[in-house]
């Protein structure tokens, strides 16, 4: 997707989501020199802004009379996108996160599966990806339960069965068939 096609949905997702909106640099921009990363980016506060440009190394950005205040940054959206996209663009999205969290910027990297499951720093101190013995897969990481509840543990035991792997303790055991009846039922593939 092209960048202008997505700032300009994030933009009407914002715009919708918020009656008011309240900050113009609060979207989504392209990180690293490829357009399948990005970051999220909520500079409310002059203060913010002023540390977003700091972070970005784009001192001509603070500087800039269009983006002085918070409403000028508003009426120059479009050339705000495309400043904040060039220089958001030369780091790694989650190097930029953690540079702009430290000033105080609200800041997150849009995560793919593969960042979930290897840095992110919260879904790993909560086991969130349990590791578990799969018959085809072998040792395999899956995702766990999203919510913590006092008094209640929840966890894998094992993983996803095969297709098939439980049909004959069903049909034999939970359904009462005996095994003529069950092996029949495999033969005439009902089952």
């Amino acid at each position: 997707m092209a960048l202008e096609q997505f700032t300009s949905r994030t933009r009407e997702w914002f715009a919708g989501a918020f009656a008011a909106p309240t900050a113009a640099q609060a979207q989504a921009w392209p990180s690293t020199t490829s357009n399948d990363r990005w970051i999220a980016i909520v500079a409310e506060t002059d203060a913010q802004w002023r540390a977003l440009c700091d972070v970005l190394q784009a001192p001509q950005l603070a500087e800039d009379p269009r983006f002085a205040t918070n409403l000028g940054r508003l009426a120059a959206q479009d050339a705000l996108d495309a400043a904040i996209a060039a220089h958001s663009r030369r780091f790694d999205c989650r190097e930029l996160m953690y540079l702009l969290q430290a000033r105080g910027v609200p800041a997150g990297a849009v995560q793919n599966a593969r960042d979930k499951l290897e840095f992110d720093p919260q879904l790993q101190a909560r086991g969130f990806y349990p590791v578990a013995s799969h018959p085809e897969l072998g040792e395999h990481r899956f995702e766990g339960f999203p919510a913590r509840f006092s008094g209640a543990r929840w966890e894998v035991r094992q993983a996803a069965p095969l297709l098939g792997e439980h049909t004959h303790p069903v049909l034999a055991e939970l359904l009462g068939y005996d095994d003529a009846t069950v092996a029949t039922l495999f033969e005439e593939g009902a089952v």
